[in-house]
C-alpha cells in the first residue's frame, strides 16, 4: 500500500523551517522567524481591486528580499504573511531588524506588522514558533 500525501500543505514549509532550527542546534545558533503581516488586505483588495492585490505581495516579497542576508530564507506563510528565517540571529537582532522593515515607504497604503519568534527561547520547532507568531 502507498502512503498518502500530506493533506498539510504547510508541511513543507515546516520541514525546511526545521532544518534549519537543527543547523542552528548543531553549531549553538540562535534563530529567529519574522513574520510580516499585512494587516489591511481586505480593505486593499476593496479599495484598489482584489486583482491589485498579487501586485502588492509581490511587491511586499520583493522588499523583504532586498532588506535580507544572503542566509536568510523568505518564505511566503498563507495569504497575507511572509515569514523570514534568520539563521544566527537572536531576538535582539531580529528587534533591530523588525525596526528597519517599512514596506509602506515603497508600497502605497499597506500596513504591516511585524512579529519575532526565536530559537531556543520561544521554541524548539518549527510548529512552536510559528504558534508563537499566531
Amino acid at each position: 500500500e502507498q502512503e498518502r500525501g500530506s493533506a498539510n500543505p504547510f508541511d513543507p514549509l515546516l520541514h525546511r523551517i526545521d532544518a534549519e532550527i537543527r543547523r542552528a542546534q548543531e553549531f549553538h545558533l540562535a534563530l529567529s522567524i519574522l513574520g510580516v503581516t499585512v494587516d489591511n488586505f481586505k480593505d486593499l483588495g476593496t479599495q484598489w481591486g482584489w486583482g491589485a492585490i498579487p501586485q502588492r505581495l509581490d511587491a511586499l516579497g520583493s522588499y523583504l528580499t532586498t532588506r535580507k542576508k544572503p542566509a536568510d530564507m523568505l518564505l511566503r506563510y498563507g495569504r497575507d504573511r511572509f515569514l523570514l528565517v534568520m539563521p544566527g540571529r537572536g531576538k535582539a537582532d531580529a528587534r533591530t531588524f523588525s525596526l528597519s522593515v517599512d514596506p509602506a515607504e515603497t508600497i502605497p497604503d499597506l500596513q504591516t506588522s511585524v512579529e519575532i519568534a526565536t530559537y531556543p527561547e520561544d521554541g524548539s520547532s518549527a510548529f512552536e514558533l510559528l504558534c508563537r507568531l499566531a
